[in-house]
């Protein structure tokens, strides 16, 4: 297995068994909204041959599958891999690989549409799952990315703020996952739901400051406070990125950055370019 940390992709698949994500596609609707917002999905046709790297639960596939001749499920969790067949019951027309993406057997330049959310900030040497994609991409085709921010737009407060929370995550992700997954609940319940709960009210009132913290879950079920607090909190590996950063990663792997695009809403960073 290249290019993987077990105790990553074991902890994910617990973490996928735990939240399925299963009949909360509203909600999920609305998130794969902001992550594809910068993506035209007009582009993608009943030709189209798509790989969806690091699926996990299939919760963005599952909309991406109706539009597309063919979509690829790369996953390295056999129990993720699970819940995302599960997930596309109603769909005929995905592939479920179980590989790492370093290790994935889809044919070089074959894919006319890639995308990879939330799974590139968690593996150990990312420049390399990066390139690896860009490799099963057509000239013309496009790589869709979220990646992990790096606060540089946000206040100098906010950073020292996530500094202390980075070392929770540290020492929780060490954790056997049973008792980080009853910590990240207790987090859900006791910061997540009361900070998200004041930010609601702020926002009635007019106020909407932008480096609010967690403002993005203002509207969100508590499931998906759960969910994102074991993510945020049960991983070992995790990196942050800049705009420049995700900008010279597509520079060296074949991407015409002229035509990069970087969203300026949340969530921070989204990422489209095409390939030459």
């Amino acid at each position: 297995m290249k290019n993987a940390d077990p105790n990553v992709i074991n902890d994910f698949g617990r973490e996928w068994t735990r939240f399925s994500q299963d009949g909360i596609d509203k909600e999920l609707f609305d998130a794969f909204q902001r992550y594809f917002s910068i993506f035209p999905l007009d582009r993608l046709t009943p030709e189209s041959v798509v790989a969806d790297f690091g699926c996990g639960s299939g919760r963005w596939a599952k909309f991406v599958a109706p539009r597309v001749k063919t979509l690829y499920l790369v996953e390295p969790s056999r129990s993720a891999l699970d819940i995302a067949c599960n997930n596309l019951r109603n769909h005929t027309n995905f592939i479920p690989l179980c590989s790492t993406i370093n290790d994935c057997a889809i044919e070089d330049g074959s894919l006319d549409f890639a995308y990879c959310i939330g799974v590139l900030h968690h593996i150990p040497d990312t420049e390399s799952a990066f390139a690896k994609i860009a490799s099963k991409i057509r000239r013309g085709g496009y790589l869709l990315v979220y990646m992990y921010y790096n606060f540089e737009n946000k206040p100098f407060w906010f950073r020292y703020l996530w500094r202390a929370v980075d070392m929770l995550r540290k020492i929780i992700s060490r954790m056997p996952f049973r008792l980080k997954a009853l910590i990240a609940d207790v987090l859900a319940a006791l910061v997540y739901a009361p900070v998200v709960a004041i930010g609601s009210i702020m926002n009635k009132i007019g106020a909407r400051p932008q480096a609010f913290p967690l403002r993005d879950y203002i509207g969100k079920s508590f499931y998906t406070m759960r969910t994102d607090a074991l993510d945020r909190f049960g991983t070992s590996i995790e990196k942050r990125y800049s705009r420049a950063d995700i900008k010279l990663l597509f520079e060296k792997t074949g991407f015409d950055v002229s035509t990069l695009v970087i969203a300026d809403t949340p969530p921070y960073w989204c990422a489209v370019c095409r390939r030459v």
